[in-house]
């Protein structure tokens, strides 16, 4: 029994000391992973492919804008949708069938900044210059603005552009220019032609300036039209050019009246047209028509060959005025709009015998918001751009019904200012036309399906 209880003590004390080595074990593990190394990330292989679209998001909305809204600026609310077991899953995008090859490598719609020419034709086929430090940026849309693409012109300006078809286009543009006493001074204009659409250009026609007479590239009034691939006319650096085969352009003389200044143009076919411009003794190239220059218009019907001498409107003794615009629909009927800079005001001018006599029809705020432009599409329907310049005030458009006589003024809130328009139709029209932000003002193009009622941006 004695030794029993011996061996009993002596269990016990074994059982002890093997106790506080496991205790002592156990320590150790957990102190070794108080600072655990992170695991690595799963490998992207072990994750299967998704063979459809995610059943928890809505279809992704493309970035074509509706036809009767403006393009939201904040991101659009996703809507869980249940799928359809049985639908097919939509199928990969394809690439526009509009679209242009290289050169035209970007396809993003990028805001312009400095857009100084716009030209559209019928069907959603239009085009618009972007003035940049270097060169010009040429975009052309082929789906009413969905989507746009472009190329670059090194060193060139553009300051006016025409488009006979969806391949023949023309532009006037200024090279060679410096900043002098805070203003872009040019010593050289050309004329330009793309025969695919405006994914490259070649030089048709070039005039360098005398050194002491430099283009004042902000004040320059360059536009050109074409009637056909063939004749079209342009006014550049003050003086009209004229070309009947596409390719050689010839200055134009106005026959008797060699003082002439051209400003604006209008022709309404390849032999009958008008050029608004100034005459008289102290008339200047550039700036307004002062005391001892006049108004004046000029009327061909031989493509430019013989002129003829209409219209007379003189500066009064105590105002500058300033051509805004002239536009004819048919050969006896057009308008004139004439811009008083001291009064602040704007006339409006109509003739039915093409020129011969004309009527003071209607007198209305010429600047704050500016009077930029004049169009008209019918005896009835015309507009006219508005541009508010430094703000704040409102501007953007002004459209008549009754030919002239009054006018409504439209200014859509995402644009307050326009600064040129081109209505292919009396419903479609485009424009380009300046936002304001917090971080400055921009340049936009904008669409109109209603006659210039309701305006869309096409750049956002």
């Amino acid at each position: 029994m004695r030794y029993t209880w011996f061996n009993l003590k002596l269990l016990i004390l074994i059982s002890i000391v093997t106790l506080l080595t496991i205790g002592c074990g156990a320590k150790n593990i957990t102190t070794s992973q108080s600072s655990p190394t992170p695991l690595p990330s799963p490998s992207p292989s072990i994750d299967m492919p998704s063979t459809g679209p995610d059943p928890s998001l809505n279809t992704i909305p493309t970035d074509k804008p509706s036809n009767n809204s403006i393009p939201s600026t904040t991101s659009p609310s996703i809507t869980p949708k249940v799928p359809n077991p049985s639908a097919t899953p939509p199928a990969k995008p394809t690439t526009t069938p509009n679209s242009i090859p290289s050169p035209f490598p970007s396809t993003s719609p990028i805001p312009p900044t400095n857009l100084r020419a716009l030209n559209f034709l019928p069907g959603g086929i239009g085009w618009t210059a972007d003035v940049q430090e270097k060169g010009t940026q040429i975009w052309r849309t082929t789906d009413n603005g969905a989507h746009w693409e472009s190329s670059f012109i090194s060193d060139a300006f553009v300051t006016s552009l025409s488009f006979a078809d969806p391949s023949q286009g023309y532009a006037v543009a200024n090279r060679d220019c410096s900043t002098i006493k805070g203003q872009v001074m040019c010593q050289q204009f050309e004329i330009l032609h793309t025969a695919d659409g405006g994914k490259s250009w070649t030089v048709q026609f070039t005039n360098t300036q005398a050194p002491t007479d430099p283009i004042d590239f902000n004040a320059n009034k360059d536009t050109i039209t074409f009637l056909n691939t063939k004749v079209g006319y342009a006014i550049a650096n003050h003086n009209l050019y004229a070309t009947i085969d596409g390719s050689r352009w010839k200055k134009v003389q106005f026959g008797n009246n060699p003082s002439f200044i051209p400003d604006k143009l209008n022709f309404i076919n390849t032999d009958t047209g008008w050029v608004l411009g100034k005459q008289g003794s102290r008339c200047k190239a550039t700036g307004p028509i002062e005391v001892n220059c006049q108004v004046a218009i000029e009327f061909t019907t031989d493509g430019g060959k013989s002129w003829s001498h209409q219209f007379n409107e003189a500066a009064p003794t105590d105002a500058l005025l300033n051509n805004i615009g002239i536009s004819f629909i048919s050969k006896n009927e057009g308008w004139v709009l004439i811009q008083n800079l001291d009064r602040m005001e704007s006339m409006l001018y109509r003739t039915t015998d093409g020129g011969t006599t004309w009527t003071h029809i209607n007198t209305m705020r010429g600047a704050r918001p500016t009077t930029a432009g004049l169009q008209f599409l019918t005896s009835k329907k015309g507009s006219i751009p508005l541009s508010i310049g430094a703000g704040p005030i409102e501007g953007g458009i002004k459209l008549t019904s009754d030919g002239g006589v009054n006018w409504t003024q439209i200014t859509p809130e995402q644009s307050p200012s326009f600064e040129a328009i081109d209505f292919v139709s009396e419903l479609d029209g485009w424009a380009i036309g300046t936002t304001y932000t917090s971080d400055g003002s921009h340049k936009v193009i904008l669409h109109s399906i209603d006659g210039g009622l309701t305006w869309k941006i096409m750049f956002t």
